[in-house]
Order: C-alpha cells, then sequence, then structure tokens
C-alpha cells in the first residue's frame, strides 16, 4: 500500500526536490555500511504513503558523485522551514555529517515519542514499533543480507532490495509520526515534555559527543555527598 522512486540522476533529483519544496515535515533516514560506518543511501518521506531512496555508491547505480548529492540534498535537509523527522534520528544527524550536511531542524522523533508514551514497554527499535502501534511488518534486514551482519555486507547487498527496504523505513516512519503525533495530543504534558525538553536535545547531545563536555569535580563532590547523605 505504499510505492517509492529511486533517484539516481540528475533528472530524478530534480523531480524529488520540486515535490519536496514547500512541505512542512520531512522524514530521513540514512542506510550506512556497518554500525557508524560509510554512508550507502539516504531515504525520504513526506507522508505515509510515497517515498525516495537516494543511493550514495555507484554499486547501487548512483549516478553522480558523492559531493554532488550532498550539494544538491543541503538547502532541503538544512531548511528551517521544514521540519526533520525520523526513528532515532540522532544517528542520521550523525551520518549525514559525513557529508557536510546539518540535519535541521529536528521536529520529532517517533523512538523517542514511544517511550515518552510508554515508558513501561520494552522495545522501542523501529520494527517493534511499527508492529505494536501500526500492525505492520516491515522487510526484515536478513531479507537483504544474510545473517551474521559482516562489514561491507549492506554495500554488497541488491540495490533494488536495499531502495525498498530503506524506502520503506522512511514511509512507515511518516505513519508512525502520525499515529504518535495524534496521541501526544491527547496527553498535553506529555506532549510538553517531548516537545519542549526531549526533541530539543536531540542535536544538544550530538554536540556534546563530539566536543565532550567539562566537568567540575569539586560540584559533583558536593552533589555526591549530598546524595549520600539522603540516601542513607
Amino acid at each position: 500500500d505504499w510505492t517509492f522512486e529511486a533517484v539516481k540522476t540528475e533528472v530524478d533529483f530534480s523531480n524529488l526536490l520540486t515535490k519536496v519544496k514547500g512541505v512542512e515535515t520531512l522524514v530521513v533516514d540514512t542506510e550506512t555500511d556497518d554500525l557508524y560506518g560509510p554512508i550507502v543511501g539516504i531515504s525520504l518521506a513526506i507522508n505515509g504513503k510515497h517515498g525516495w531512496y537516494i543511493p550514495t555508491v555507484k554499486e547501487h547505480g548512483m549516478e553522480l558523485p558523492l559531493e554532488k548529492i550532498a550539494d544538491l540534498l543541503r538547502p532541503i535537509l538544512e531548511d528551517s522551514k521544514i521540519g526533520k523527522i525520523g526513528h532515532n534520528i540522532k544517528y542520521d544527524l550523525t551520518i549525514l555529517e559525513q557529508l557536510n550536511i546539518e540535519l535541521k531542524p529536528i521536529a520529532f522523533d517517533t523512538m523517542i515519542a514511544a517511550y515518552v508514551l510508554g515508558a513501561h514497554l520494552r522495545s522501542f527499535d523501529f520494527d517493534s514499533c511499527a508492529a505494536r502501534e501500526l500492525n505492520y511488518t516491515s522487510i526484515p534486514l536478513d531479507a537483504i543480507v544474510k545473517k551474521p551482519i559482516k562489514p561491507s555486507a549492506i554495500l554488497l547487498a541488491d540495490g533494488a532490495k536495499l531502495a525498498e527496504y530503506a524506502a520503506e523505513d522512511a514511509i512507515v516512519t511518516f505513519r508512525l509520526y502520525e499515529h504518535y503525533a495524534k496521541a501526544l495530543n491527547k496527553e498535553p504534558t506529555l506532549k510538553k515534555v517531548a516537545e519542549s525538553m526531549d526533541f530539543p536535545l536531540i542535536p544538544v547531545l550530538r554536540t556534546m559527543e563530539k566536543r565532550g563536555i567539562l566537568v567540575d569535580e569539586s560540584v559533583l563532590s558536593k552533589i555526591n555527598t549530598k546524595l549520600s547523605g539522603e540516601i542513607t
């Protein structure tokens, strides 16, 4: 009940950018070769019915150099008027730094929303959320690559199958966004927590990961003493 397009040429990009221009929200998802490895592709969706997959490697049919892809995508992925959505979007934010793209602004994270609305639940990964909230069974990764997944497995996977798998991720993430946004609207207190604290902290946490943090040992010592006294 969904469709997708693979974006591999300048004409493809032109059509994509025309359709994305002016939207309010955009789901962004990345595929990598191994965890935090080189980027292999990017999937996008502006609704829960259609998506796009952009392979970033020639092995999967991309006709443009990586620098050109980045230059074409940067205007929309950094557009301050388009809210970016993802499932664990801090990961995608991190991966897109490989292309010197600052993914912003972060509007919604479906993984975080799932936790805010159901902290008592045990799993918040994409497949679990899709099954639990949408009764949707997503394409399993082992349908694309065999387990155990080794470095370069994604790069060596069938490009057409990976495109379908990745596009589905973006499309279903948009459906999860619609579901969780509606649920948060019914819980004003939780919505305030998510929108004023959790979502805005995503890029802050990424900056902390990159730069590190400065710790005042004397202040920590005082806190330790105070908490130890309260516990005992």
